[in-house]
């Protein structure tokens, strides 16, 4: 049985943007409570209205412990900034997109750190030549390590690239005493039909391999509101899935 009782969990909910006190509300009282997973787990259900808010932070404590804070966001209701920046100086993104299917492997780079800044991260392209091709930072402190490629042939030395410049890093976190979490990804402007390594077998060294298909999709995506967090959990998540699987 859970070791927590219910009685007190706190759940608190800001609505964004704020309107006084009635989009701010303790919603503790109003949830059902019921235990999942052989009885080890409890869940709270309820519903709350936050009318005019576009996304709402949600703050859970336990006592006078706070546990997490969480924003959630309506993507049909909010607007990403950083789209809208992008947009005003490229119009329908028709730069980037033509960038990602040059054939100048630097301007390539940029296109996909130009996409990495849409989606919330801080990206830089590295002057030194010995350092990742872009290196993302998320607000929550996850790093992402990218290294991109015009040709299929260069998958395999792009994966020698990513883990030595990740083991690099992470030995420097190690010794500072960092915790934040290092992914590595390979962008391939190829479709993933022309790459004849599998997905399972990039993972075996932490990769995760995006192609064309990923660009476009993501591309559809960008107007709405991007959490690079909840980004880098899910290329995570997949990379644990292909590992394990």
């Amino acid at each position: 049985m859970p070791t927590v009782e219910s009685s007190t969990i706190s759940v608190a909910v800001i609505g964004q943007p704020p309107k006084g006190i009635t989009l701010r509300k303790q919603v503790s009282e109003t949830l059902e409570w019921d235990a999942y997973g052989k009885g080890e787990r409890i869940r709270g259900m309820g519903t709350v209205g936050l009318p005019g808010a576009h996304s709402a932070l949600i703050a859970l404590s336990i006592g006078n412990i706070n546990v997490q804070r969480q924003w959630f966001i309506d993507p049909t209701l909010s607007q990403n900034i950083r789209y809208t920046m992008s947009h005003v100086f490229d119009n329908g993104l028709v730069k980037i997109r033509e960038r990602l299917k040059t054939s100048d492997s630097r301007a390539f780079e940029k296109a996909v750190a130009a996409l990495l800044f849409i989606s919330g991260f801080a990206p830089q392209l590295p002057i030194a030549d010995d350092g990742p091709d872009i290196v993302g930072v998320t607000p929550g402190g996850q790093v992402l390590l990218v290294e991109c490629t015009l040709k299929t042939t260069d998958v395999m030395s792009k994966i020698g690239n990513l883990v030595s410049r990740r083991e690099a890093l992470r030995s420097v976190f190690v010794r500072e005493k960092r915790a934040n979490k290092i992914l590595t990804v390979l962008v391939c402007q190829s479709p993933r039909s022309h790459i004849p390594q599998s997905d399972i077998d990039l993972a075996k060294h932490g990769v995760l391999l995006l192609t064309k298909e990923n660009i476009e999709n993501h591309l559809v995506t960008v107007q709405n509101p991007l959490d690079a967090d909840e980004i880098c959990g899910r290329i995570d998540t997949r990379l644990r899935e292909l590992q394990t699987g």
